[in-house]
């Protein structure tokens, strides 16, 4: 995991708080998009697209701050407060925005958006696994183009980081088209000058889906 090796490029006397240890975790399916098996028995690193997990996440870093100075504790919890009422509000978009959607099936790329979907009662289906360096079998290409047919599915949804042509191959082929759609491991250059945050990063991704997916 990218995360074990950056740990250890640390000085040994830092703290590392893991986040994985406190939240809701999805297993991984394993592999190969659709062709995937659940014989791998790790989780979707993804969580923090799940916004309960970010609340979660919010609790800890606020109590750990605190441990750590206790005189600024106060101040932790308001400001942890305040955040995580703009994550409640967000949650509540998401729900309002995507519960009366004609499409619910999450077609992506890259399975990176589980949480997502799961959170919010869409179906999430990829073309490669969690690896962004999975190269998809012309058989997988091919279920996913004949299930975007059949369900009338109008957009394919990739990650801006990963090379976008079995999207675009997927969308051409289908009559479909490709959008971006964030799941926040990175962020751009754009986005880092332009102050972009979680949550307004998350209500845009919110904008693409509901447009995408038809929702009233």
């Amino acid at each position: 995991m990218w995360g074990e090796s950056l740990k250890n490029t640390l000085p040994a006397t830092t703290e590392v708080l893991d986040m994985s240890a406190h939240v809701r975790l999805i297993k991984s399916e394993g592999g190969d998009g659709m062709d995937a098996e659940d014989h791998h028995g790790g989780y979707d690193p993804h969580y923090w697209l799940d916004i309960d997990n970010m609340i979660i996440m919010t609790k800890v870093v606020k109590e750990e701050l605190s441990r750590l100075f206790p005189e600024k504790a106060a101040a932790f919890e308001t400001s942890a407060q305040a955040y995580i009422g703009r994550l409640e509000k967000l949650k509540s978009d998401y729900h309002t925005g995507l519960k009366g959607c004609k499409n619910r099936i999450l077609v992506s790329n890259h399975r990176a958006f589980g949480y997502l979907a799961q959170a919010n009662g869409l179906e999430a289906v990829s073309v490669i696994g969690l690896s962004s360096d999975e190269q998809p079998s012309a058989k997988v290409i091919g279920k996913v183009i004949a299930l975007v047919k059949e369900h009338g599915i109008k957009t394919i949804f990739f990650e801006e980081f990963i090379n976008d042509n079995v999207a675009q191959t997927i969308a051409r082929e289908s009559g479909a088209r490709s959008e971006s759609l964030q799941p926040l491991e990175n962020i751009s250059e754009d986005e880092l000058k332009s102050h972009q945050t979680y949550e307004s990063i998350m209500r845009e991704n919110l904008a693409k889906l509901t447009e995408a997916m038809e929702c009233r």
